[in-house]
């Protein structure tokens, strides 16, 4: 009798103790003050509808990144000319989009997108395309270690634009057209495929820019950064038969960058914008997912 009393009051303790754990694995981390946020200049009610949004998030590593490492921007700023993070001085600005199929808080999100890529460290990332470009260009600043640019990241998101390529009918593109929610889609588009915007998208001069600079550095003062580049993606596997597809190769990072914080800004407020996401950028989503488990 004392033998299974004894064993009645372990497995009694046992079962305390998982019930315990399974209640403090159920409590979610909370955010009580997003001080920069709130002293951006948005109307109280909004900001409080976006520490809602944060602290209820489905996915829970969107709030514990936003608890983390929020509040170590220098600035917030609500203005009326759009949205911008600006990465020399971690301080971003945000408007609310002009279109009534847009989520209200996209571009705080997307713009929250890019301080997170540019300010925190994951977990688990390596970046040997990084070291190489750097390596091969000498532009230390362009190529910089940030999660968009992670090895991991570029792999999704190259194996995206073969999904695009594939699915991209004229149907499609009609479709993307004709919903202002699809604004990240377009964006991304816009940056894998040249001079094949739909209607949103920032354009041939900014995708191109990181390898207008090793061109630059090239005539300035000489060398073959072009050649050494080229080299490094031939060392890959990818196509970089000629500079005309190396160029193509080198505005990836930019895209990458774009699509990171259009991912971001879609999780973070779903809807129509995260549909469109899932169904054309499915792999790229799924990585940054996996990415954000890293989140310390």
């Amino acid at each position: 009798m004392k033998r299974e009393a004894e064993k009645a009051r372990r497995e009694e303790r046992a079962r305390q103790r998982a019930a315990a754990n399974a209640t403090m694995k159920g409590k979610r981390e909370t955010i009580q003050e997003l001080s920069r946020l709130k002293q951006s200049g948005m109307a109280g009610t909004e900001y409080a509808e976006y520490l809602n949004m944060i602290n209820t998030h489905r996915n829970e590593n969107i709030t514990r990144l936003y608890k983390g490492y929020a509040d170590n921007i220098n600035s917030v700023s609500k203005t009326s000319s759009g949205g911008v993070y600006y990465p020399a001085e971690n301080r971003l600005n945000f408007d609310y989009p002009k279109y009534s199929d847009m989520n209200k808080y996209g571009t705080l999100a997307h713009e929250y997108g890019h301080f997170f890529d540019s300010q925190v460290s994951f977990s688990n990332l390596t970046f040997n395309e990084m070291e190489a470009v750097r390596k091969a260009t000498g532009l230390d600043r362009s190529f910089p270690n940030v999660a968009s640019s992670s090895d991991a990241f570029l792999a999704a998101l190259r194996k995206d634009k073969q999904h695009i390529r594939d699915i991209l009918t004229a149907e499609a593109k009609a479709d993307l057209a004709a919903h202002n929610a699809s604004n990240g889609v377009q964006d991304a588009i816009d940056g894998l495929f040249p001079k094949s915007r739909i209607r949103w998208g920032h354009g041939e001069k900014y995708y191109n820019r990181k390898y207008s600079a090793v061109e630059s550095m090239d005539r300035m003062i000489g060398g073959t950064r072009k050649k050494d580049l080229q080299q490094v993606y031939k060392d890959l596997g990818l196509d970089a038969s000629n500079q005309a597809k190396t160029k193509v190769i080198c505005r990836q990072y930019e895209t990458a960058s774009e699509a990171w914080a259009n991912i971001m800004s879609a999780e973070v407020c779903g809807g129509e914008s995260l549909e469109y996401v899932k169904k054309y950028l499915p792999n790229s989503y799924e990585t940054m997912l996996e990415i954000l488990k890293g989140v310390n």
